[in-house]
């Protein structure tokens, strides 16, 4: 029996989801995975922009056992690049995707990978990947609270970084046997975003004594690595897929750990992180993960420009903060005209130049803000404006 007829639950999930809340909202959503590829059908941008970034990425897609109710994620991943085209497409979608539409048929697939990138884990699958940033330092003190020791250890090899965003990213779907991977996905599905937390500080406590031993950053990774690729499922009827990108050459003849007893272990030992603390925690770090990201963005732009330009150091800094803080004015009281297609203007398919230039009334603008004493002027205008 294939995995189409043999499981029901990430179907029922998705009526509970998106489908069920209400009569009106049910009825508005029905087809809409239908009606957004006909609408859309061969246009320039947007969905074929993921479309393109999708076929250019092959290789990340794992190596699913021969079936033939094996079916291409694109058309799903088409038409939610539609539905939110600031994501569009982001590698990792591809993975999780191709699992979805081994249970689920195009359209549940659809609605599946909204309820992961929108509700489960928000901001993941973007350019910036700021959610799985935001998760990173999350994870990081979910690590000291419960794992102290093994905490320092880690961070003095830099470790956590590194696994925080292998894990979560394809929600274990491209470190663990895939047949292992898809019960802790059922358990995401059915218990939310606490449960990847609470696998993972699982993991690092089963191998907590060699990693405290562990001689480098490399070592450790080989001692996770080993770990993951050699857990086992008795209960699966589906053959052992390996992963070839995992470190380790050799499998092991003993499992390392069978992933039911993998789970009931997450539950009992960590099983007091709830989806509540998770998003606590995640709104105590979304400032730093995103300043951050600012800080290195006008790093990267001002090193870009440096040579083309008789501005210097602390200038190119002032002159990126008042461009930044007129565009951000001008969206919010709409003082300049807005691009009309707004997927167009941030598919990350193009140049930065394309991206970020400026028009004549901005340009404007900004000249005038530097010439001296303009920047207090303008200030004292922004004062009395959101005064009045």
């Amino acid at each position: 029996m294939s995995p189409m007829n043999g499981f029901g639950v990430w179907s029922t999930i998705v009526l509970i989801l998106f489908l069920s809340e209400n009569s009106e909202t049910k009825q508005s959503r029905k087809n809409v995975y239908g009606r957004t590829l006909e609408r859309n059908a061969g246009k320039k941008n947007g969905g074929n922009c993921a479309n393109n970034m999708f076929l250019k990425d092959p290789y990340r897609t794992p190596s699913f056992p021969v079936r033939p109710w094996y079916r291409s994620p694109e058309e799903s991943l088409t038409s939610y690049a539609w539905r939110n085209p600031t994501i569009g497409y982001c590698q990792a979608m591809n993975i999780v995707t191709s699992v979805l539409l081994l249970y689920t048929s195009e359209e549940e697939a659809f609605w599946l990978l909204t309820a992961i990138c929108e509700r489960l884990l928000p901001d993941y699958y973007n350019t910036k990947v700021v959610g799985a940033l935001i998760d990173q330092s999350v994870f990081e003190e979910l690590v000291k609270d419960n794992l102290p020791t093994l905490h320092q250890k880690l961070q003095v090899l830099g470790l956590l970084s590194m696994i925080s965003l292998s894990w979560f990213l394809t929600i274990f779907l491209s470190v663990m046997p895939f047949n292992c991977a898809v019960n802790i996905l059922d358990c995401f599905f059915y218990d939310g975003a606490s449960v990847i937390f609470q696998i993972a500080l699982t993991i690092l406590e089963q191998k907590k004594e060699e990693l405290e031993n562990s001689k480098d950053d490399g070592d450790a990774m080989t001692i996770l690595s080993s770990y993951l690729e050699n857990v086992s499922n008795r209960d699966s009827t589906m053959p052992n897929i390996e992963h070839t990108s995992m470190l380790c050459s050799k499998k092991s003849d003993v499992p390392s750990i069978d992933v039911s007893d993998l789970i009931d272990d997450s539950y009992r030992k960590f099983g007091h992180i709830s989806n509540q603390d998770i998003d606590k925690l995640r709104l105590k770090y979304r400032l730093q993960v995103v300043q951050n990201i600012e800080d290195s963005t006008m790093r990267n732009i001002i090193r870009s420009v440096a040579s083309d330009t008789l501005f210097k150091g602390q200038e190119l800094k002032d002159l990126y903060v008042l461009f930044k803080e007129e565009y951000l004015t001008s969206c919010y009281w709409r003082t300049h005209q807005q691009p009309v297609d707004t997927a167009d203007k941030y598919d990350p398919s193009r140049p930065y130049y394309e991206l970020y230039k400026i028009d004549f009334d901005q340009f404007k603008t900004l000249f005038y803000l530097c010439l001296p004493g303009q920047q207090d002027n303008m200030l004292k205008r922004w004062h009395c404006t959101c005064s009045g």
